[in-house]
């Protein structure tokens, strides 16, 4: 059993921007990009010019710098926009520095929040224009340029001392203390977003593929971040970091402006509860966003899939057609719908056709209504998609390929 409520209210969210010397945030609607609020937070640390030296090109930032700012700057432009529009912000992004990384224990958790190594440059995240890693970005060009795969091909023939491989090597060549916690390392970008959401596990938060690019030579190609055996022989204390990063990088996908000529038209969320036939439930966030052609609506709809179901409960009915596309298996139905009052009571011929899957029956209208339902879905990545309307008038060639397009 699924119950949606659907959140038509006004919306918000919030963008973040960490610079070099604070962090900004600007709270916009999401109907029409209004600006409502927006606040400025410096960072306390970095505003006493602690853990910098600029005769040695050092410049690092504490982490505490990042989350006591966060906290202020949000804080402060949530009190100027009031409690509707506070109770209202769906969302948030962030923008950072890059590449301004730091190295981080088996947890996720940057050395620098260590009591151990809490006062400690090189347990801190490296800024941007930090230079120290000259000698170590030297190296690795180098070995790039004798190497069967130029791992800097993608980055403009040259890696930099200002990118992540270079300044995470000066810190574990400059500080041996800080190799016994030293499991992996992370941008800032990524760990901010893993900080808020919860997961700071090195093997699993998502990694940004604008941050893994140049900056760690990631690339589909080579099968995503340089081969251990190039990290290895740059050297050997690059090994700490094997089995404690990734191959998988995510991007910030957007919403196409159109599916097969329909238009955007307007979104929305709705909190969905599942209940299973054992009484056991789940809560997720379905994000639906509506699409419009000559009077015609269709909806594209993703949420979390349910784990609550057994196999026989989340099983869907027999598909009239499927499609395979990049591994992903597209269902379409063609489904025959009739919408009733809530006292109405149903034929026996009705109850057959419910039992095998020919009619749905949905109680609640104010008379009764015949529409067919067409629909595409699949799943994706541990998400669960359809594509959907009711009476589109088209035909299961046009749906596949629209969701095709979706997949790809």
């Amino acid at each position: 059993m699924l119950r949606r409520d659907m959140q038509t209210q006004t919306k918000y969210v919030i963008g973040v921007d960490f610079g070099s010397d604070s962090v900004r945030c600007l709270i916009v609607g999401t109907a029409d990009g209004a600006e409502i609020a927006s606040a400025v937070a410096a960072y306390p640390r970095w505003k006493e010019r602690l853990y910098c030296d600029p005769s040695l090109n050092r410049y690092r930032q504490h982490p505490l710098d990042y989350i006591e700012s966060l906290e202020q700057c949000v804080r402060s432009a949530l009190e100027k926009c009031g409690k509707e529009v506070a109770d209202n912000i769906c969302g948030i992004s962030f923008d950072t520095t890059a590449s301004t990384p730091a190295l981080t224990d088996e947890r996720g958790v940057p050395l620098a929040l260590l009591p151990e190594y809490a006062e400690n440059p090189d347990a801190m995240f490296v800024l941007w224009k930090d230079h120290t890693a000259l000698a170590e970005a030297d190296e690795i060009n180098d070995l790039a340029k004798r190497w069967e795969v130029d791992y800097t091909r993608y980055s403009g023939g040259a890696y930099s001392c200002e990118w992540v491989w270079a300044k995470m090597l000066h810190c574990l060549r400059s500080d041996p203390a800080l190799r016994a916690k030293t499991c992996s390392w992370v941008e800032h970008c990524d760990w901010i977003c893993a900080l808020l959401t919860g997961d700071t596990k090195p093997e699993t938060i998502a990694r940004s593929r604008c941050a893994a690019g140049h900056k760690a030579m990631w690339h589909e190609s080579w099968g995503g971040l340089p081969s251990p055996e190039f990290l290895s022989a740059v050297d050997p204390l690059l090994d700490i970091f094997r089995g404690h990063l990734y191959t998988r990088t995510v991007t910030g996908d957007e919403l196409p402006e159109s599916i097969g000529g329909f238009t955007f038209s307007h979104g929305y969320d709705a909190d969905t509860l599942a209940e299973s036939a054992a009484g056991e439930r789940e809560q997720v966030k379905e994000v639906n966003a509506e699409y419009e052609k000559d009077g015609v609506t269709l909806n594209f709809s993703a949420h979390k899939v349910y784990t609550v179901f057994s196999d026989e409960e989340s099983s869907d009915p027999e598909p009239d057609e499927v499609q395979e596309v990049n591994g992903v298996t597209l269902s379409f139905r063609d489904s025959h719908y009739r919408f009733v009052p809530p006292d109405y009571e149903p034929s026996d011929e009705e109850k057959k056709l419910e039992r095998r899957g020919e009619l749905t029956i949905s109680y609640g209208s104010d008379e009764v209504e015949d529409r067919q339902f067409q629909s595409v879905i699949w799943e994706k990545d541990g998400m669960s998609y359809i594509l959907y309307g009711f009476d589109t008038g088209l035909d299961s060639e046009e749906m596949l390929s629209m969701a095709a397009e979706l997949v790809k």
